[in-house]
């Protein structure tokens, strides 16, 4: 078991930011779809940048609580699992007669 002991702001103000202003783009689509496919241009760029900006601000906010409470009380516990190493491969060299790649 591990255990996230602490998150980064930044880190966690940009992903909030990316993941509303998905949201905010999926829901002005819909809505447009929705009202019979007119739309004003503006509106769709302005409702994702206003998500987006609320996502990076709740995003900050939330890893500044979650760091304060993780402090007191520990942090959330994750078990991680070694990935299938099956794939991963020795060298691989150009075999420019070929044209591939071959195992070494």
């Amino acid at each position: 078991m591990f255990e996230i002991k602490r998150l980064g702001l930044l880190s966690m103000a940009k992903i909030g930011a990316v993941f509303m202003a998905i949201i905010g783009l999926i829901s002005i689509v819909g809505l447009t779809i929705s009202k019979g496919g007119s739309f004003n241009p503006v509106v769709l760029v302005l409702v994702p940048l206003t998500y987006a900006v609320v996502g990076f601000v709740l995003g900050a906010v939330l890893a500044f609580l979650y760091n304060i409470v993780a402090r007191f009380i520990g942090g959330m516990k994750i078990e991680l699992e070694k990935a299938d190493e099956s794939f991963e491969s020795d060298e691989l060299e150009f075999d420019e007669e070929e044209s591939e790649f071959t195992q070494t």
